[in-house]
Parts: structure tokens; C-alpha cells; sequence
């Protein structure tokens, strides 16, 4: 598992495909973290688990 720091302009579907991922596997990995993680809700800064 790497982190990644979330940028300007991400959206989950881009880092899903920039890990080789899927955007259900990030929202669960990361569930724990950030409770209200949604596809649409998210933010620059967050460190995610990818």
C-alpha cells in the first residue's frame, strides 16, 4: 500500500487509475481516516492509502 497526497485538479477515479485501483477500494481503505470520503467528497491535502 503507498500514500498519496491529493493535488488540485485529482479526482478518485484519476488515482484509482494512476494506482491501478478501483475508487470502491480507495473509499475503503480510507473510510477509517476520513468518515465522510465520497466520491465527491474530498479535499486537496487529504493523504490517502492507495
Amino acid at each position: 500500500m503507498k500514500l498519496y497526497k491529493i493535488r488540485k485538479g485529482d479526482t478518485l477515479k484519476s488515482i484509482a487509475e494512476m494506482f491501478q485501483t478501483s475508487v470502491d477500494k480507495i473509499l475503503h481503505d480510507n473510510k477509517s481516516a476520513y468518515p465522510l470520503i465520497g466520491e465527491d467528497y474530498f479535499f486537496v491535502g487529504w493523504v490517502l492509502k492507495v
